[in-house]
């Protein structure tokens, strides 16, 4: 039955491009939707979880293609989900995000609350939350539609039992009004500003409710559609809850699903939607694999040590100690221009990527591990084959002389180093600051790490996602390029 029916949707989906009726070549939509109901510091709201699923089902239905489905996201999972679908959204022309769960409004710059904020005095706010700026910013790649549609103004307790460190500081009911600073962006509130909006009684929230009956409308537009959301909204609520849409469209129709497109159905079961996002160990080495800096590998084995790259980033730790100690000297590393990480989809076959980078290594350690992990997949005959291979190998080898002392690692303060201190302003609007001593902080999202730096490459490790930038400094140490892990190059003349 599942077979017969993802059949027939790809042969009608088939017969409508070969007869007109919808585009064969569309532009990408992408959609990101998180639902925050299960807070751990404040009252539990019933119906984020069901609003995301739902809102997620219509937009995967409408086309989009892709759709990230997060629930209950503590803020480093949802920064790192943030920064996940900012790399989706460079190329993409349509670009949405839906939030249910509690949201806030301190002196005028609105919030999304994580299930695991505290906020015990209002300084929390921006460090233990996501500014909706920051969020808009996200999309603006995006060519022909940027929406973001909150239903997140809901009665928040974190308001009444928050301290106040200055009185003049205003934290406001609901949320504040927005003006977006860029075309082709709407942003829909749930309730105007400066008014709550209601949970629901049933299985999602009435202003969800009417996006679901409204929103994927084939041909309607977004404004008309919008309209209609409003009306339902305050019917269902008897005039207690008005949504309001801020921003504006140019005069071309924009609409969810074009009108020549077929109705609505549920998503077929051959296309489940995306949750999550890609294996964060995977992505991470590809950035690390080839760092020539043991402090890049040593995090990445504390954050990552359970996972199968683990034994690639040792092996490749021991190989940096044993060249480090070589009685010839390494000539010095000539300048390599940093390239962006690009995302890494997930192969479908978890023994193939792994056997990929595991075949050519020289590391017993490695294939061990492969094999303990993989050893069942048709890659485990060559790898136990190689295996045995490397230990007669190892067996026949002469001992190496005994090492010299030591060579010292360039530090923070030294050499074309001392030129990287300073503060690097990105494309996104945040900064990165290298203090001397090696520690480094980032204003987008607030994160603090380390750094160090060979000759012309600084390597800068953030603490708290793993992630790891590299970056390349010019020869008179006065400009600086790096490619920035949360989206974005840092560029700038140095202050």
């Amino acid at each position: 039955m599942r077979v017969a029916r993802t059949a027939i949707f790809i042969g009608s989906f088939v017969i409508a491009v070969l007869l007109g009726l919808v585009p064969a070549l569309a532009e990408k939509r992408v959609a990101l939707v998180i639902g925050n109901g299960a807070y751990k510091n404040a009252s539990k709201l019933n119906n984020p979880a069901n609003d995301a699923k739902a809102v997620a089902g219509m937009l995967q239905s409408a086309g989009f293609d892709a759709v990230e489905l997060h629930e209950n996201l503590g803020i480093r999972e949802m920064r790192r989900a943030i920064s996940d679908f900012a790399a989706l959204a460079r190329d993409a022309g349509t670009a949405v995000v839906y939030y249910s769960g509690h949201g806030m409004e301190v002196n005028g710059i609105n919030y999304l609350i994580p299930v695991d904020a505290v906020l015990e005095q209002d300084i929390d706010v921006p460090y233990e939350t996501f500014s909706l700026d920051n969020l808009v910013q996200v999309l603006e790649p995006a060519r022909r539609l940027r929406l973001v549609m909150l239903d997140a103004c809901r009665d928040n307790p974190f308001v009444r039992s928050m301290k106040r460190t200055i009185g003049t500081r205003a934290v406001g009911r609901g949320l504040a009004a927005v003006e977006p600073t860029t075309v082709n962006t709407l942003i829909g509130f749930a309730a105007k500003a400066g008014s709550y909006a209601l949970d629901g009684e049933g299985a999602n929230s009435p202003y969800a409710a009417a996006l679901l009956n409204n929103l994927a409308t084939p041909g309607l537009d977004l404004r008309i559609a919008f309209g209609r959301v409003r009306d339902e909204v305050l019917k269902a609520t008897k005039n207690k809850q008005e949504p309001f849409v801020y921003g504006s469209l140019g005069g071309a129709e924009v609409s969810i699903v074009g009108a020549a497109a077929a109705p609505i159905v549920s998503p077929p079961p051959s296309a489940p939607l995306r949750t999550g996002s890609a294996d964060a160990a995977e992505r991470a080495w590809m950035v690390a694999k080839d760092t020539t800096s043991q402090a890049v590998l040593e995090e990445f084995i504390r954050h990552f040590g359970d996972s199968f790259y683990a034994s690639l980033a040792r092996a490749r730790l021991e190989e940096l100690k044993k060249n480090q100690v070589a009685v010839v000297p390494q000539p010095a590393p000539t300048t390599e221009v940093a390239r962006p990480p690009m995302k890494q989809e997930p192969a479908a076959d978890p023994a193939e990527t792994a056997w990929a980078t595991a075949q050519n290594s020289t590391s017993i350690a490695v294939l061990e591990d492969f094999i303990r992990q993989y050893g069942t997949s048709r890659y485990g005959p060559a790898a136990r084959a190689r295996l045995e291979e490397m230990k007669k190998n190892q067996a026949a080898a002469v001992p190496p002389p005994t090492a010299p002392k030591p060579k010292a690692e360039p530090s923070a303060s030294t050499s074309n180093c001392a030129k990287s201190i300073g503060i690097w302003k990105g494309a996104m609007g945040g900064e990165i600051t290298l203090r001397p001593g090696g520690t480094a902080l980032s204003t987008f999202p607030q994160n603090e790490g380390t750094w160090s730096c060979n000759n012309a490459q600084v390597i800068v490790s953030w603490k708290i996602i793993a992630a790891i930038d590299r970056c390349t400094l010019s020869a008179d140490g006065m400009t600086q390029s790096c490619t920035n892990s949360f989206g974005g190059v840092f560029t700038r003349t140095r202050k």
